[in-house]
């Protein structure tokens, strides 16, 4: 359960642990959940709940306990983890994706990097980078639309890039916004060349 939690993050909900158990441990969640805030591991944190105010929330004590749980599990194991919350994340959105699409590119993107860490080079390994790349995008174009953080639309975007592979559309625009955001953000010669990147 702690390993499990460690792939959702800082702060982690009993509902996305749920769905990351495989059927026949779903009902010991509850009791491991409650053995973790004992051992003074996790600690309930209902105001901050991930992804549903109606759910449980937790948060870890301490951000090296969540690192070292997360570096107990195999990168194959992370790989599949970090796609499953993603998906989850994205069936569980009520139509709100745009609230959750940069925790979903961040995750997709975890999944990729740890295939690539194993070697893989397959379709699969491909998708992620696609659908990763997609999801940053669009989270930096609001990014970048809203003006808040110019270097938070900037970080986004440039992600965004190193995933999409194909010359098409999206990567051209996800360039377009990387350009915009460089240049609000006073990179101009940055800026040139992401334009120049997307010409």
């Amino acid at each position: 359960v702690v390993e499990r939690a460690a792939i959702i993050g800082r702060q982690f909900t009993r509902e996305a642990i749920l769905e990351l158990s495989p059927g026949a441990e779903r009902p010991e969640v509850a009791a491991s959940l409650r053995t973790l805030v004992r051992k003074g591991l996790i600690v309930p944190d209902p105001e901050h709940a991930v992804v549903s105010r109606r759910d449980d929330g937790y948060v870890f004590t301490h951000a090296v306990i969540q690192e070292v749980a997360y570096h107990a599990i195999s990168k194959e194991t992370r790989a599949e983890l970090h796609e499953r919350f993603a998906n989850w994340l994205e069936r569980t959105s009520g139509g709100e994706l745009a609230q959750v699409e940069e925790v979903v590119g961040h995750h997709l993107k975890q999944a990729y990097e740890c295939l690539v860490d194993l070697r893989s080079n397959d379709q699969r390994t491909t998708r992620l980078a696609r659908r990763a790349g997609e999801a940053l995008a669009a989270a930096g174009h609001r990014a970048t639309v809203r003006r808040d953080i110019p270097e938070f639309a900037v970080s986004l975007l440039q992600q965004a890039e190193s995933l999409l592979e194909d010359n098409d559309e999206i990567r051209r625009a996800a360039l377009l916004d990387l350009g915009d955001a460089l240049r609000d953000s006073a990179s101009t010669q940055e800026a040139l060349e992401a334009y120049e990147r997307a010409i």
